[in-house]
């Protein structure tokens, strides 16, 4: 049987990997999951509520001015404003949830 702060850190760690999955840009991937691990639930939550949209209509990340993740995380980026694209494209809504339903299948 797992204690409270296993459960706690496995947690994390499966919440981390599905942040992984859908973060286009994988660089420093032990740094971003430092940083994922100090997060409350609750903004680990608000990133992941946040991110599909990010990925598919920011006209920076889609034109490949995506910061890193620990990046992304320690400044807090998904609280900041950004230019939205509607156009089509390969990193659309579809793609982002296909690879949303991997992860939690």
């Amino acid at each position: 049987m797992l204690t409270k702060q296993e459960r706690e850190d496995f947690n994390k760690l499966i919440d981390f990997e599905e942040f992984w999955i859908l973060y286009n840009y994988k660089t420093a991937k032990k740094a971003a999951k430092s940083a994922w691990n100090r997060l409350s639930e609750v903004k680990r939550r608000l990133i992941m509520a946040h991110l599909p949209e990010r990925l598919a209509k920011d006209k920076a990340w889609l034109e490949g001015f995506q910061p890193h993740a620990a990046t992304f995380i320690n400044q807090e980026r998904w609280e900041d404003e950004y230019e939205r694209c509607d156009n089509d494209n390969r990193t659309g809504p579809e793609s982002i949830m296909a690879r949303l339903q991997r992860v939690t299948s």
